[in-house]
C-alpha cells in the first residue's frame, strides 16, 4: 500500500514539474535565436492540455535575443538591474526593425522595460512576477508604478502588472523548432495610465506570453500584443510580434559582443563613431518606436539634427546585423 501511495505520489510530482517556469530569463542561454511570424494566431485558449495551432504562420524576420549582465549606465537608470535581456530583430524585409530590452533583478522582478515606442522605468514600484520557479495556476497581481519617456512624453504611470501560468500544451507551427514537447504558458499583462504633468493623457495595455519546456530557460514561443493610446495626440497605436525559436538563426544575425559594436561617444550629441568587427557598413538609426530617423554608410555619422532621446544603431554588412542603443542628448 505505502508502495503504491509513493509511486502515485511520484507520477503526480513529475506531472506538476513538466508543467512549470523555471526562469523568466537567466544568463545560461545568453542568446537564442528566433523567426518572425506573420499571420493570426488564436492565443486566448488556456487550461491544462491546449492545443495551440501557429501552423498558418509565415517567416516574416528573424531576431536574436542576448543575455547579458547590465552596464553601469543600465544600473544607474534601472536601480538594481542583475541581468538585460535585449532582443533585435528585423523583419517586412531590410529596415524594419523590432528592439525590445527588459531589465530584471533575475528574481523575477522586472526593474525597466523598452519596447515598442516606449521606455518604462519601475523606479517606484517594480514589477514582481514571482519567486521561480513557477508552477501551473500560478497568478499574482503586482501594483507597478514609475516613469515612462516616449510619444514626445516623459512623464509617469501607474496600474498593475498581472501573472500567471495559465496554461500547458502543444504547439503545431510550420516555423521555427518549436518541437512536440509539452509547453508551460507564461502570461504578463499591464494595464496602465500615462500621466504628464499630473494628468492622465493616455493608457498602455500590455499582454505577454511565453512558451517554456520544462527542461529550457528560454522560451520556445513568445509574443507581444501592445496598445498605446494618447487621444491628445491622436494615438491609438496597435503592434504586435511573434517570435519561434530557431537556433539556425544564430549563423546568420549576431547581437555583438562588448568589443565587436560599440558607439563613442554614449551620450551623444552631434557624431557618433561606430567601432565594428565588420568593417565600414551600412548604418540604420530608428527611434525607440522602431521608425527609420537616419542612415548611412561608414564608421562616423551625423546626429545633430535628430531630437533627444534613446535611439538604435544597426550595423548591417554581408547579411549580418549587430544592434547597439545610444542616447541622443
Amino acid at each position: 500500500m505505502n508502495k503504491t501511495l509513493l509511486a502515485i505520489f511520484s507520477f503526480i510530482s513529475l506531472g506538476g514539474f513538466s508543467q512549470t517556469v523555471n526562469n523568466f530569463y537567466t544568463t545560461s542561454v545568453p542568446q537564442a535565436g528566433y523567426r518572425l511570424g506573420a499571420g493570426n494566431v488564436n492565443e486566448t485558449p488556456s487550461g491544462a492540455n491546449v492545443s495551440w495551432d501557429f501552423s498558418s504562420l509565415t517567416v516574416n524576420g528573424s531576431s536574436i535575443t542576448g543575455v547579458v549582465a547590465p552596464s553601469s549606465s543600465d544600473v544607474a537608470s534601472y536601480p538594481g538591474t542583475q541581468l538585460v535581456a535585449s532582443s533585435n530583430g528585423e523583419y517586412n524585409g531590410a529596415g524594419n526593425t523590432s528592439n525590445i530590452s527588459i531589465y530584471t533583478t533575475g528574481a523575477g522582478t522586472i526593474t525597466g522595460l523598452n519596447v515598442d515606442g516606449i521606455i518604462l522605468n519601475y523606479s517606484t514600484n517594480n514589477a514582481t512576477l514571482g519567486t521561480f520557479p513557477l508552477q501551473y495556476g500560478y497568478s499574482y497581481a503586482d501594483v507597478v508604478a514609475g516613469t515612462y519617456d516616449g510619444l514626445g512624453y516623459t512623464g509617469t504611470f501607474s496600474g498593475s502588472c498581472t501573472t500567471s501560468v495559465d496554461a500547458y500544451g502543444t504547439v503545431s507551427s510550420s516555423i521555427g523548432a518549436v518541437g512536440a514537447a509539452t509547453l508551460t504558458r507564461l502570461k504578463i499583462v499591464q494595464n496602465l495610465k500615462l500621466y504628464y504633468l499630473g494628468l492622465q493623457i493616455g493608457t498602455v495595455a500590455q499582454t505577454i506570453y511565453l512558451y517554456y519546456t520544462a527542461e529550457d530557460n528560454t522560451p520556445r514561443i513568445r509574443s507581444l500584443m501592445n496598445n498605446i493610446t494618447v487621444p491628445a495626440l491622436g494615438v491609438n497605436y496597435d503592434f504586435s510580434l511573434i517570435e519561434l525559436y530557431d537556433p539556425a538563426v544564430l549563423s546568420t544575425v549576431s547581437i555583438p559582443s562588448a568589443d565587436a559594436f560599440s558607439i563613442v561617444p554614449n551620450p551623444a550629441t552631434e557624431t557618433l563613431h561606430f567601432t565594428t568587427n565588420m568593417g565600414a557598413a551600412k548604418v540604420t538609426i530608428t527611434d525607440a518606436a522602431g521608425r527609420i530617423v537616419l542612415t548611412g554608410t561608414g564608421n562616423d555619422l551625423n546626429i545633430s539634427g535628430l531630437t533627444t532621446g534613446v535611439y538604435f544603431a544597426a550595423s548591417e554588412m554581408d547579411g549580418k546585423i549587430q544592434v547597439a542603443k545610444f542616447v541622443k542628448k
